[in-house]
């Protein structure tokens, strides 16, 4: 895929929110002459021969393309946009490692669990097949939350 097919496909993704591409999509966002930036782009480099067949790569300079980050509200570097085949973009802040950044990648391209609603057992709890991690949160900051939801 050239850069004009790149590009059109962005502003597809945009303009619409949905990934019109085969394969899932990760986007790099970096800049030439932050260390962060440069470390991100090696793990990146490192890890592409690994997932080539399962995900399309999208590297953007932010000083030669400062227009495409922009329209994806990119302000600092390195950052990363994971496009699933179906579903919503999510925005992340560049992993500081290779393991972290496989973890996104493979839950990226895992499948959601097909299953025939006939052979569902009534109570029984479906079990899913990638669940995310889940951030320890504070008990204050909890109970603020259960607060501000009950009123």
């Amino acid at each position: 895929m050239n850069n004009s097919e790149i590009k059109t496909n962005l502003d597809k993704i945009l303009k619409t929110g949905k990934n019109f591409l085969d394969l899932p999509v990760c986007i790099d966002f970096y800049v030439d002459y932050e260390q962060s930036s440069f470390n991100f782009v090696t793990i990146v480099d490192n890890v592409k021969s690994k997932y080539e067949d399962k995900i399309f790569f999208i590297s953007v300079d932010v000083d030669k393309e400062p227009i495409i980050a922009s329209k994806f509200g990119i302000t600092t570097t390195p950052r990363m946009i994971l496009i699933p085949k179906d579903g919503t973009p999510q925005i992340r802040n560049a992993p500081l490692n290779t393991e972290t950044f496989e973890y996104y990648l493979d839950g990226l391209i895992l499948d959601p669990i097909v299953f025939d609603e006939d052979e569902l057992i009534e109570d029984e709890p479906v079990v899913k097949k990638y669940e995310p991690v889940k951030m320890m949160i504070d008990s204050t900051v909890e109970e603020t939350v259960d607060e501000v939801a009950s009123n």
